[in-house]
């Protein structure tokens, strides 16, 4: 989502309780995460490719898994 922030934040996630599964277990793909992040930044740095970026986008959703 955007905001105005220097730092990747993740806010947290909701669950998709609608799904059924055969185990009765949570899937990766049942959770949403509400990530904050600055537009602009993430264009910038889009076209580079720039690899930490990425990482910190990744760690914010791991972290909170």
């Amino acid at each position: 989502m955007p905001a105005c922030t220097e730092q990747i934040e993740n806010i947290g996630y909701a669950s998709a309780n609608y799904v059924e599964c055969p185990e009765n277990t949570e899937k990766s793909w049942h959770k949403i995460h509400g990530i904050l992040l600055d537009t602009k930044t993430v264009m910038e740095h889009a076209a580079k490719k720039d690899n930490e970026l990425i990482k910190q986008l990744a760690n914010a959703i791991e972290g909170n898994c």
